[in-house]
């Protein structure tokens, strides 16, 4: 299948989740709690997400769901309160956005009337900092306006200006944008600008030594660094890492393995040295998750994870502050969220594919009372027992 097949794969997997992207759990800033979302394939095909909230060292680990129909789960950095988009209505947009703390009965909804397609949290200079994106369509690709809320003092800023945008970020201290543009004619390019009286978008790529001729869109991420950002899209051969002000902006690329097609989640790292990417791989019949780390140091591709049906990745490490010297990942399997090491999991399955997975994972790990456990959950235990004695 050739690369622009693997292109429509991985963008009518995005049209089904109704955002831009799927994304992987967040810790709290204490690392006492994991807010994820949840997507199960509803009766057309596509992708239902939801939210939910686990601790998982508590003495009753199992997560709760917080909000159907919900996705975008958010810490604020300096306090265990969340915020995540519900409420999304038939044409696939996001209505409220809610505010809420572990142990509270209900959410509040911070905001309402709302047409979002996604958001983005970040530290403002007085609190949480929230970049609502906007469009015409809930599809994935589609351009979308742009505003700033801050949570704090309840201020809305108007980013229109700027424009129609692709899939933008800001940086980590609130005073930069980076996003894809598409110009009347040609194709898309990357702007960014940094937040001031002026203003003023900066056309930054393609330049004129590099450049992504099939490029159809952009998808950017922003590092704990202050001015440092990733980006990737349909029809890129690389995922790109830009750093430095608009005016003085330098790239690295990194090239995609074979076969793959563009990312559908990507995680940097707390230290900003990699990232965790997952991307699609279509075979006769069907089309796979796979999860890779980039290093951008060394410039390389591991493999982590491959052969899902349902969307993994999204490794994220458990806040320093609480265990520096043992800080354990918190990502999306097949068996649902887990915790831990790769060789040594803690599962926390939620759906029955979920808990079929958890067991035969521990089937094949030789924990049988383990998978015993994980089938009777979700009523699996005729199947499971099957697995188990071929």
């Amino acid at each position: 299948m050739n690369r622009i097949k693997f292109i429509i794969v991985a963008m009518l997997l995005l049209l089904s989740t109704g955002c831009q992207e799927i994304q992987g759990p967040t810790w709290s800033s204490d690392g006492q709690w994991i807010a994820y979302t949840v997507y199960t394939h509803d009766a057309d095909g596509g992708l239902h997400p939801s939210v939910y909230l686990a601790s998982p060292d508590a003495d009753d680990p199992t997560p709760k769901l917080l909000a159907d129909n919900a996705a975008f789960p958010q810490w604020n950095p300096k306090a265990t309160q969340l915020f995540f988009l519900g409420s999304r209505d038939a044409d696939g947009f996001f209505t409220k956005l809610y505010r809420t703390n572990p142990g509270k009965e209900k959410p509040d909804v911070a905001l309402g009337g709302l047409h979002l397609n996604a958001m983005q949290l970040t530290s403002g200079q007085t609190g949480p900092l929230l970049l609502l994106l906007q469009g015409g369509d809930s599809r994935p690709g589609a351009l979308v306006t742009a505003e700033l809320w801050s949570a704090t003092d309840n201020k809305r800023t108007d980013l229109k200006k700027l424009g129609e945008m692709l899939g933008p970020a800001i940086s980590a201290n609130g005073r930069m944008i980076v996003y894809g543009a598409k110009p009347a004619e040609g194709h898309p390019v990357l702007m960014a600008a940094e937040f001031g009286h002026a203003m003023e978008a900066k056309a930054i790529f393609p330049t004129t030594t590099l450049t992504e001729p099939d490029a159809t869109g952009y998808v950017v991420h922003s590092f704990p660094d202050v001015d440092r950002f990733l980006f990737y899209g349909p029809g890129l051969r690389n995922v790109w890492t830009l750093s430095g002000k608009p005016a003085v902006a330098k790239f690295a690329k990194y090239t995609i393995p074979d076969g793959l097609s563009c990312p559908v989640m990507a995680r940097i790292a707390d230290d900003s040295n990699s990232a965790t990417l997952t991307f699609l791989r279509a075979t006769p019949g069907r089309f796979s998750y796979e999860t890779y780390r980039v290093d951008f140091q060394q410039s390389k591709w591991t493999k982590l994870d491959e052969n899902a049906d349902e969307p993994i990745g999204g490794n994220a490490s458990e806040p320093k502050s609480k265990k520096p010297n043992a800080a354990r990942l918190a990502w999306l399997s097949s068996s649902g969220l887990t915790v831990g090491e790769a060789a040594k999991p803690t599962l926390f399955p939620v759906t029955a594919n979920q808990h079929l997975a958890a067991s035969t994972l521990m089937l094949k790990a030789k924990q049988p009372d383990k998978a015993l456990e994980f089938a009777w959950e979700r009523g699996l235990k005729p199947r499971c027992a099957l697995v188990q004695s071929t």
